[in-house]
């Protein structure tokens, strides 16, 4: 089977709107400071989760690899866990930062611009143009 290559078909517009998606984790209602934790996970999977879920909702999400233990609720505690502490569980704590300001969002465009033009220099290739590999 052979594709024809069409030129200039405009993309259709989504036909949902990402932050009213189902999502497997509560990155729409995290305001800014707060955290769910996510016991037992790889940080990798997660951390790639939330930077997607970031670029999607317009949000910063940090993650970090940490120990907490289940209370009564159903929340985490994590003040002064550690490895050693009785029930301690560990995972993935997932914190809703502050989003960029205009100015903060057009610095690290123009930081990956860079990585992208002095990763081209190097491998000698054109510049990747509109790639984001953040």
């Amino acid at each position: 089977m052979t594709f024809k290559i069409q030129r200039g078909v405009p993309i259709p517009a989504t036909t949902r709107d990402p932050a009213t998606v189902q999502r497997k984790y509560p990155y729409v209602d995290l305001g800014v400071s707060d955290f769910f934790f996510v016991p037992n996970k790889d940080k990798n999977t997660l951390s790639s989760h939330a930077s997607a879920a970031g670029k999607t909702l317009g949000r910063n999400f940090i993650t970090r690899l940490t120990f907490a233990v289940e209370l009564e609720d159903g929340s985490w505690l994590l003040d002064d866990v550690t490895a050693e502490t009785e029930d301690a569980v560990q995972g993935i704590g997932v914190w809703r930062a502050a989003d960029d300001t205009p100015a903060e969002a057009a610095f690290k465009a123009i930081a990956a611009a860079k990585r992208r033009a002095a990763l081209a220099a190097k491998n000698g290739t054109a510049d990747a143009g509109d790639e984001d590999d953040e």
